[in-house]
């Protein structure tokens, strides 16, 4: 509860103006919601009680787990990409990603070997390059 609670407040914190939790529990006290429409958040004072009152109730919170893609997308610009074709943050001279975030968008399936295949061919430049 304490993890998805300070996963809201980063969203929040992140500009977000509303983070939707998969729960049908009555996370904030106002009755509960059907699962596909899930719990509304619009403010970041309602992780307190996302805390308190979520008890992952089987067939009530979906639990998942997922590769975020897209988040820091790669790209020949700063203006509309975080990192650069070499994996290097904009603007940061020793900082890479090489993770599914730095993909332009969501490619709809689980991208272990894409990411395996990026810190491959970024390993090997690093060698290559004697770092």
């Amino acid at each position: 509860m304490a993890a998805v609670a300070e996963g809201v407040r980063v969203m929040f914190r992140a500009g977000a103006k509303q983070v939707i939790l998969p729960t049908a529990e009555d996370v904030l006290g106002v009755g509960r919601r059907s699962l596909r429409q899930g719990a509304v958040l619009t403010r970041i004072e309602q992780a307190a009680l996302v805390e308190k009152n979520l008890r992952f109730i089987p067939g009530e919170t979906v639990v998942t787990s997922a590769h975020l893609q897209g988040s820091a997308k790669m790209g020949s610009n700063p203006a509309n990409s975080v990192v650069s074709p070499e994996l290097r943050v904009w603007g940061c001279a020793n900082v890479w990603v090489m993770d599914s975030s730095v993909f332009p968008t969501s490619i709809g399936a689980n991208p272990m070997q894409s990411v395996y295949t990026l810190a491959k061919v970024f390993a090997d430049r690093w060698e290559q390059a004697g770092r």
